[in-house]
């Protein structure tokens, strides 16, 4: 599990790509996909056999709002808010106060120790708002 503070800065990263990208024209017009994967369960003579479909489907019908979208995908962020952290703590105290940075470290620290407790799963990770997005396959949807 990732500790509060990343988990909360991932999905604010999370929230703010989809708002930006859910004004572009290729947003609107459907021609932003990604992937998304349901699981069939299909009678085979007497046995019941589940099997994993993947579908591309527009982005808009996908996540129709912003908080669908954070809540699917705010662990594909979480490397980006433990960079973007770790940058804060470089910072003059001017701009991020020594209490901040305390609070940034010790969050840091703990989520480093969960990690190495081995207790979550690997999920692929953006770079950062910038990194092409589509065909980006999100489990549970």
């Amino acid at each position: 599990m990732t500790e509060q503070t990343i988990r909360h800065t991932a999905k604010e990263f999370a929230g703010t790509w989809y708002e930006s990208n859910s004004r572009s024209e290729e947003f609107r017009n459907g021609t932003m996909r990604t992937k998304v994967y349901r699981t069939l369960r299909v009678k085979v003579g007497n046995t019941w056999v589940e099997k994993e479909v993947e579908f591309l489907v527009p982005m808009r019908v996908a996540f129709p709002n912003v908080e669908a979208y954070v809540k699917s995908a705010w662990p594909h962020w979480v490397d980006y808010a433990r960079e973007k952290l770790a940058e804060m703590l470089g910072m003059p105290d001017a701009k991020v106060s020594p209490i901040m940075k305390e609070r940034i470290f010790a969050a840091l620290v703990e989520d480093r120790e969960r990690q190495l407790k081995g207790a979550g799963k690997h999920v692929r990770q953006l770079r950062g708002p910038d990194e092409e997005c589509r065909g980006f396959g999100f489990r549970g949807q």
